[in-house]
């Protein structure tokens, strides 16, 4: 018997997830270097806003489009809730950067 290849295929939402994955740790990687002393880092704090932003639209266009993945429903929302957080903590990142004032009076 022969067995036949399996096609593995990676819906919207979870590569969307992925992203976010990806932008939590560069955000996280950046704070920490900042927090070295190193405050020239914060120019890179476009990345996880991008990939945080691609993510996003990928989770949420991921079972719009492609309704017969069978994606479940908590997988969605944790990648949302990841992007959610990507792009939050890159907009605190430059906040830092561009010098925003954010609760002041």
């Amino acid at each position: 018997m022969t067995q036949s290849p399996t096609s593995r295929s990676t819906s919207l939402a979870q590569l969307g997830g992925g992203f976010g994955i990806a932008a939590c740790f560069v955000g996280i990687a950046i704070f920490l270097v900042a927090c070295a002393g190193f405050n020239a880092v914060f120019m890179l704090s476009i990345i996880p806003l991008v990939m945080g932003a691609i993510g996003l639209v990928l989770s949420i266009a991921g079972p719009i489009c492609h309704r017969h993945a069978n994606m479940e429903d908590s997988g969605v929302f944790a990648a949302i809730f990841l992007n959610v957080l990507g792009v939050v903590g890159a907009l605190l990142l430059m906040s830092v950067w561009l010098h925003w004032t954010l609760l002041a009076k």
